[in-house]
């Protein structure tokens, strides 16, 4: 998560405000971070649409938490089909992802966002995206399902690896709400998209504690 943030204040502030990313911000960031998103060419109608979509309360910028959108839905489509980042390929989604506030993005957005970066080198946002990928599957199928987390494989996630900023889950009802909440289809697992809404939260979270 501090990756994630660490990033983000890379770039942000060096035309105006420091909290927000501009177009050519938002540029940088991209064609630095997250490879050949936008292509060699910088293509603008790209970047005009990658802006457009992400910007959702259509202030003129991208805030933390709608970039934190953006790293939320790579990071779970990212996944699809097993396939993990770093492969030089594209994967190619059907139909748009709803990120965790709302967002829907469209697949032509999807289409340049999952244009992985081919350098054998990863950035420092693909090496967030990745720990936190690792960190599922690290947990997950130690009961079941291997894709899920069953609340025991939950309560080992987030006292192992969470447990500094929510503290320790040792007390049942606590991890049983925390399952709860996350379980948004009520299948009595939580899949990776959920999972990944955990985190994008407490980031959200934590930058807006940093920041005061």
């Amino acid at each position: 998560m501090a990756t994630l943030i660490t990033v983000f204040y890379k770039y942000s502030g060096k035309e105006r405000d420091k909290l927000t990313l501009s177009k050519g911000e938002l540029r940088d960031l991209l064609s630095s971070e997250m490879g050949n998103i936008l292509g060699k060419s910088q293509d603008k109608p790209a970047l005009d649409k990658i802006f457009k979509d992400l910007d959702a309360n259509k202030d003129g910028t991208v805030d933390f938490q709608e970039y934190i959108t953006l790293v939320a839905c790579i990071t779970m489509v990212g996944t699809v089909g097993g396939r993990e980042f770093g492969g030089g390929s594209f994967l190619c989604i059907k139909h748009p992802v709803r990120s965790f506030s709302g967002h829907s993005l469209s697949p032509i957005f999807l289409h340049f966002l999952l244009a992985v970066n081919s350098s054998n080198t990863m950035s420092q946002i693909y090496q967030g995206m990745a720990l936190l990928i690792a960190a599922f599957h690290k947990y997950s199928g130690k009961e079941g399902d291997k894709t899920t987390l069953s609340k025991g494989e939950l309560k080992d996630l987030l006292n192992a690896e969470l447990g500094d900023i929510l503290g320790k889950a040792e007390n049942q009802s606590q991890v049983d709400n925390i399952f709860k909440d996350l379980d948004a289809n009520k299948d009595g697992t939580v899949d990776f998209q959920e999972y990944v809404t955990l985190v994008a939260c407490l980031t959200v979270l934590c930058n807006d504690f940093f920041k005061k």
